[in-house]
């Protein structure tokens, strides 16, 4: 567990792919030492507000993953592509890192940034509901023990998926954060991927060998 830090600051919300419970854990073992959780407030004012006003130059503005910044329901007449961005714009001109703790990317790292902050405003467009519904016949799939594994692995290897999949396999393939298969499991964003077997992680995303090189893309 990393020592509590004050610059550390944290703001939870749930999304599809991760409880506010689990995100508080996460945020605890992060050395978070300021923790906003998303739900109704005496004044009015949405502890995302009170988050940002939080920060400082230097400070860590910390979300287990990017669509946290995201709220449940938007500003009304502002699409949520656009909340997100003017959102992380907010964030950068206090002058504080944003850090998406499950990818273990951070805004000053110029060369994975741009890409994974692509990504999430393409997941965001996307809309969660649609991922939900994907996650959902998964694990109506998985309650069969004979398509158990078939049906993620379908799923995860359709082009639908392909944002998520790249996602997860950065995680899969990163053996110098996650010495062990188990270990890269158990940072997977989502529930269906930590449930299933290494043997299906491997049909979905290939070995995690050679360190350092991305599993294929297979083909569907």
């Amino acid at each position: 567990m990393i020592p509590v830090n004050s610059s550390r600051r944290a703001f939870l919300r749930p999304v599809v792919s991760m409880t506010m419970d689990q995100q508080r854990a996460l945020a605890v073992k992060s050395g978070c030492g300021a923790i906003y959780a998303w739900g109704k407030s005496s004044d009015r004012v949405n502890p995302r507000e009170r988050w940002i006003a939080s920060l400082e130059p230097g400070d860590v503005a910390w979300v287990a993953d990017l669509r946290c910044l995201l709220l449940p329901k938007p500003p009304r007449k502002v699409r949520p592509v656009i909340d997100f961005s003017l959102t992380v714009e907010r964030i950068r001109a206090t002058g504080a890192v944003i850090v998406d703790a499950v990818a273990g990317i951070s805004s000053d790292d110029k060369k994975r940034w741009p890409e994974h902050y692509k990504r999430a405003l393409e997941r965001v467009a996307n809309g969660e509901r649609a991922l939900r519904r994907k996650l959902a016949k998964a694990r109506a799939r998985s309650r069969k023990p004979a398509n158990a594994g078939k049906g993620i692995v379908a799923l995860w290897r359709s082009p639908a998926m392909a944002a998520e999949r790249d996602r997860c396999l950065d995680i899969w393939c990163n053996v110098k954060r996650y010495g062990t298969a188990e270990a890269a499991q158990a940072a997977m964003p989502f529930d269906d991927l930590r449930r299933a077997s290494l043997l299906t992680l491997r049909r979905i995303f290939d070995s995690r060998y050679p360190a350092g090189k991305r599993g294929r893309k297979r083909s569907t």
